[in-house]
C-alpha cells in the first residue's frame, strides 16, 4: 500500500501512470490489501479488490475500506457502474467526494467534476495534471451545441434539451416543434458543413425564425406555418446569441476543452441557474461523445456536485439519465450528489428520474432526517436494520449500499495534510463540523 507521503508525491510531482486498457490493469499494478469483509467475486468467491479508499475510510470493524465501482462490476457484484451520494448539510458530503476523487486521481483514474459552487479550487492545487475550468460572463471559454465532433442525431437530441430549459416552464415541446427543431438543425449543419464552414447557434435561430422552403417540403408544410411554429423556439434560443447568455454559446467551442488532464474542474458559479443547466447539458453530452471517441483519454469517474438545483429542468434530467445509461458502455461511471432522494424527484418526469435512481448501484448515505430516508427506503433497497444505522450517523461517516450487499457503515476523515482541501464554504464561514 502506498504511503500518504508517496500518493502526495505522485499527484504533487510525477505524474502518476494512466492505466488507459482498463481497470483490470490499476488492480493488477496495485494489489492492494483488502478487508476479509471485501464483496466476493460472484463466480471465483474471491474478494474484490479495490481502490483503497485509503487512511480516510474505515468499515465498523476497523479495516481500511475499498472500493472500485469498476472492478466490483466486472467481478458481477452490481450490475453497473453508476452511484448517487446523498447527505444533508454539515454532514460530510462535499469532504467526500473530494478525497474520492483525489484518491481515484493518485492511482490513475481521471476524474471530471461539475462544480456549480467553486468548491474544487483547493483539490486542484494538490494535482500538478488539472484543468480548471471557469465559465461566466467574463470568461472566454464557449460550448457550441452544433460542435462537428457529434452526429447530426446527437446535436438534435442535443438541441432539443437545451429548448426544453430555455422555454422555462415548459416540460416538453410539441410534436410540431420537434420536428421543426430537427429540421432546422439539419438543415444548417449540413449548409455550413457543405460550404466549410463551423455550424453555430446563429444561423439556427435564423432558420426557426425564416424556415426554408426545403424545410416546408420535410415538413409537408408551407413557410408562413412553420414561422408560426417556431418563433417561440426562436426567441427562446435567441437568448444564447443577443440575450442572457450571450458570449458563452454563440460560437465554436474552447479548442482543447476535454484534452488530457488527471482532473478537469467545470467551474459554474459565476452562472445563472438557467446558464448553468444549460452548461451541465452540454457538458452530458460532450463527455459521453468524447469517451467514444477518445477511450484512452476518457474520464473514469464524473461528479454532478449539487445536483439538486439542476434537477428541476427536466432537459438536464433527459441529458444526465442519456450519460448515466451510456456510462457502463463507454467506461466511465457518473456519480450524482444530492441532499436526499427527494431532491431528484422536483422534476416533472418523474419516470427519468426514477431511471437516474434505479440505475445507480452503489448509493452512500451520509446524513439525512429520519422523514425522508424512511420516505425513500424502499427506492434506495435498504432494509429496517439499515434505516436505523442511517439515523444514527454522525458526521464524517457514511453507510455504502453496494448493489444488494448489506450496507457497510464507513467513517472517513483526511489526512492532516489535506484538511483544508475539504473545507466547504460553510466551513470557512465559520459553521464549524468536527470530524467523527
Amino acid at each position: 500500500m502506498p504511503s500518504l507521503r508517496e500518493v502526495m508525491l505522485a499527484l504533487t510531482g510525477n505524474m502518476p501512470r494512466v492505466f488507459h486498457a482498463s481497470s483490470r490493469n490499476i488492480a493488477g499494478a496495485l494489489r492492494p490489501r483488502f478487508p476479509e469483509s471485501a464483496p466476493l467475486n460472484r463466480k471465483t468467491r474471491k474478494p474484490v479488490r479495490g481502490l483503497p479508499i485509503a487512511k480516510y475510510g474505515t468499515d465498523e470493524d476497523g479495516e481500511t475500506f475499498e472500493y472500485d465501482e469498476f472492478l466490483l462490476y466486472q467481478a458481477g457484484v452490481i450490475t453497473g457502474l453508476n452511484g448517487v451520494i446523498f447527505g444533508l448539510v454539515g454532514m460530510g458530503k462535499s469532504a467526500l467526494v473530494k478525497l474520492f476523487a483525489y484518491i481515484s486521481i493518485a492511482f490513475g483514474y481521471r476524474v471530471m467534476i461539475i462544480d456549480p459552487k467553486g468548491e474544487y479550487h483547493k483539490l486542484c492545487k494538490l494535482i500538478k495534471s488539472h484543468k480548471l475550468v471557469k465559465i461566466g460572463a467574463k470568461s472566454s471559454i464557449k460550448f457550441n451545441p452544433l460542435d462537428p465532433m457529434m452526429d447530426i442525431p446527437t446535436r438534435q437530441e442535443l438541441a432539443g434539451n437545451m429548448m426544453v430549459t430555455l422555454l422555462n416552464d415548459r416540460d416538453v415541446m410539441t410534436t410540431e416543434e420537434e420536428a421543426l427543431l430537427d429540421t432546422a438543425v439539419e438543415e444548417t449543419i449540413k449548409q455550413h458543413e457543405a460550404a466549410g464552414k463551423m455550424p453555430t447557434v446563429h444561423p439556427l435561430v435564423e432558420k426557426l425564425f425564416n424556415p426554408t422552403k426545403t424545410m416546408a417540403k420535410v415538413m409537408r408544410s408551407d413557410v408562413e406555418s412553420l414561422r408560426t411554429i417556431g418563433r417561440e423556439m426562436a426567441l427562446a434560443l435567441q437568448k444564447l446569441t443577443v440575450g442572457r447568455h450571450s458570449g458563452t454559446f454563440d460560437g465554436p467551442t474552447t479548442e482543447g476543452l476535454l484534452e488530457d488532464a488527471q482532473l478537469l474542474v467545470f467551474d459554474c458559479q459565476d452562472l445563472s441557474a438557467e446558464a448553468a443547466v444549460l452548461v451541465a447539458t452540454l457538458i452530458n453530452f460532450f463527455q459521453t461523445v468524447w469517451a467514444k471517441k477518445y477511450p484512452h483519454l476518457r474520464y473514469h469517474r464524473v461528479f454532478h456536485d449539487e445536483a439538486w438545483d439542476l434537477a428541476v429542468f427536466p432537459g438536464y434530467i433527459r441529458s444526465l439519465r442519456r450519460a448515466l445509461k451510456l456510462g457502463g458502455s463507454l467506461g466511465f461511471s457518473s456519480w450524482i450528489v444530492v441532499h436526499h432522494e427527494q431532491n431528484l424527484e422536483r422534476s416533472s418526469l418523474e419516470k427519468a428520474v426514477l431511471d437516474l435512481i434505479a440505475d445507480a448501484s452503489t448509493y452512500v448515505i451520509l446524513g439525512q432526517s429520519p422523514e425522508e430516508i424512511r420516505a425513500s427506503a424502499k427506492r434506495l433497497r435498504l432494509n429496517r436494520r439499515e434505516v436505523q444505522r442511517i439515523d444514527n450517523l454522525e458526521p464524517y461517516q457514511a453507510l455504502w449500499k453496494i448493489g444488494n450487499l448489506l450496507g457497510q457503515l464507513v467513517s472517513f476523515w483526511p489526512w492532516p495534510e489535506l484538511e483544508e482541501m475539504i473545507q466547504t464554504r460553510e466551513l470557512v464561514e465559520g459553521k464549524e463540523v468536527t470530524p467523527a
